[in-house]
């Protein structure tokens, strides 16, 4: 099936080749007065690649009247369709992996092609192995823990959290590629929170403040204010560079850096916001928060024209009927799909199609989500298990729970770079805080 669509507005559905076609009516300009020749140049655009589907945009030069195009994949027509707008996106599914495909967008008028594209041959990505090989790090003594974890590269880790030391507390800890060194942030409060762009361009949050490491130094450049600002502590990070940097966290508060000053941004929740994520190019964010206090309940926002609208909310923390999926746990953004951790499964949730999927998984109370730009979705449990979907298959790892054996072991945060996946949590019920490096064989 393939699917078409123009914004939200939706009218009537058509059936056309097999295929289900979404037309929307717009309000179009007076056409052009008679004789004069019309623009039939077409284009075509490919969007993001998946293991079994493809996703384009096709659009033409003309729009004040209403425009047909076909479209093959290797030589064969697979949809024929009319259009009121701009353009149309449309998702090609259940195509194989690591195959090559050719497509071809068509300028129609009756039964005559006006204009076509070039082709467009297009390579579906192959599936990524299960496979990792795990390396367990011990920090701390009794009453340590780490809460998030950001790559740099292998030889460059940075750890927050908090961790006890004969020699007193410290808050982070950094790996060169041989050894940890423990440090102490300007102040011996746990840190909840690090998000890096690169050794020299790091960022922090102990909660109440936001520091920044220049590679040499830290420097606090935020501090919580609930009299002034209206807004509580921020616990999470996510942004696309350091000018435009996002912290979400209690009583729905979100902060977002522009790279010279920090604003608070209104949510319409006092829920705790747990977790946020983006597209590389920043132009869908998503939050996710829930609480089991006052206010309970479980929230996903979309930020959309600047302001932080609902996507989902649920007073249920287990799923129950349609698009009820129970309270969100984590959310993390691959190609055009936001993939969101629920109590029993993964919602998938399609930002451009607005159309959603869900996927029973049987694990609980996830900690973490993440992926890389190819074929791998990974999703970590409270419990330490690391869940890995590789464009067709789930792979559920228990290796760094056997070494400890099942609720001695749990995670907090992980982070993911290319073949490189690192998990951070406690064990023993804060025995010594717990790093778990995982590299793909």
């Amino acid at each position: 099936m393939i699917a078409l669509t123009w914004g939200s507005r939706t009218l009537w559905w058509a059936l056309i080749s097999s295929f289900a076609v979404l037309i929307v009516l717009v309000a179009c300009p007076a056409p052009e007065p008679p004789g004069t020749p019309r623009d039939t140049s077409i284009h075509l655009e490919l969007i993001n690649t998946w293991t079994t589907n493809l996703t384009f945009r096709i659009s033409v030069g003309d729009t004040t009247q209403s425009w047909r195009f076909a479209l093959s994949r290797d030589d064969s027509i697979i949809l024929d369709a009319k259009v009121f707008g701009t353009d149309t996106t449309i998702i090609d599914p259940g195509l194989e992996p690591g195959r090559d495909y050719s497509y071809t967008a068509y300028f129609v008028e009756g039964d005559e092609i006006m204009d076509s594209t070039h082709t467009l041959t297009v390579t579906t990505l192959d599936t990524t192995s299960h496979d990792f090989t795990w390396t367990i790090n011990t920090l701390g003594n009794y009453g340590s823990y780490l809460n998030d974890v950001a790559i740099i590269s292998e030889d460059d880790i940075w750890v927050v959290g908090m961790l006890e030391t004969d020699s007193g507390s410290y808050n982070a800890a950094h790996w060169d590629g041989s050894e940890w060194e423990i440090h102490r942030i300007l102040r011996p409060v746990d840190f909840e929170g690090v998000y890096a762009f690169a050794s020299n361009d790091i960022w922090f949050v102990d909660g109440c403040k936001v520091f920044h490491y220049d590679g040499n130094d830290f420097t606090e450049l935020w501090m919580c204010d609930w009299a002034e600002y209206g807004i509580n502590q921020v616990t999470c990070i996510w942004g696309t560079s350091s000018s435009n940097m996002y912290f979400v966290g209690d009583g729905g508060s979100i902060v977002h850096y522009d790279g010279s000053t920090f604003s608070k941004m209104e949510s319409g929740t006092d829920i705790k916001l747990r977790s946020i994520h983006g597209s590389s190019d920043g132009n869908h964010v998503f939050v996710s928060g829930h609480s089991d206090v006052e206010p309970q309940g479980s929230i996903v926002l979309d930020l959309k024209a600047g302001t932080w609208q609902r996507l989902y909310e649920s007073d249920s923390v287990l799923p129950h009927g349609p698009d009820e999926y129970g309270y969100i746990y984590t959310v993390h953004i691959e190609g055009e799909t936001l993939y969101a951790t629920a109590s029993e499964g993964l919602w998938k949730y399609n930002y451009l199609t607005e159309t959603s999927s869900y996927e029973q998984i049987p694990l609980h109370s996830y900690a973490a989500s993440h992926s890389t730009g190819s074929t791998d979705v990974f999703l970590v449990t409270r419990g330490f298990v690391v869940s890995h979907f590789n464009g067709i298959t789930w792979h559920h790892d228990d290796h760094v729970v056997e070494q400890y054996g099942a609720g001695n072991i749990y995670a907090r945060g992980a982070d993911l770079l290319n073949d490189f996946l690192g998990v951070v949590g406690y064990i023993n019920g804060g025995e010594h805080a717990v790093i778990a490096r995982g590299t793909r064989q």
